[in-house]
């Protein structure tokens, strides 16, 4: 199907990360690859700074804003219920 997108967990898993933290992600060599696999599908570009060097930082491009909602689905919940739920007490 054309312009189908497959990204690996990790990238995904990164990207959302990436989303959350507003992009305070270190790049390192755990996250290194991911970065790069998001770079080569057009969703993020690597950028450089004095102190760290090339591509030590990672930013979303215009694609990766544009398919961010799609990317991250719909949110899933935090918190489960803890036990039953019971119906209110009647007062007679």
């Amino acid at each position: 199907m054309a312009g189908t997108l497959i990204l690996s967990e990790a990238a995904l898993a990164l990207f959302r990360l990436h989303v959350e933290r507003q992009g305070q992600i270190p790049v390192d060599d755990a996250t290194r690859e991911p970065y790069h696999e998001l770079a080569r599908h057009g969703l993020m570009m690597a950028g450089s700074t004095f102190r760290d060097g090339e591509e030590s930082i990672y930013c979303l491009t215009e694609l990766g804003f544009r398919r961010k909602a799609k990317l991250l689905g719909p949110q899933r919940p935090t918190t489960r219920p803890v036990g039953k739920i019971l119906p209110p007490h009647r007062l007679q």
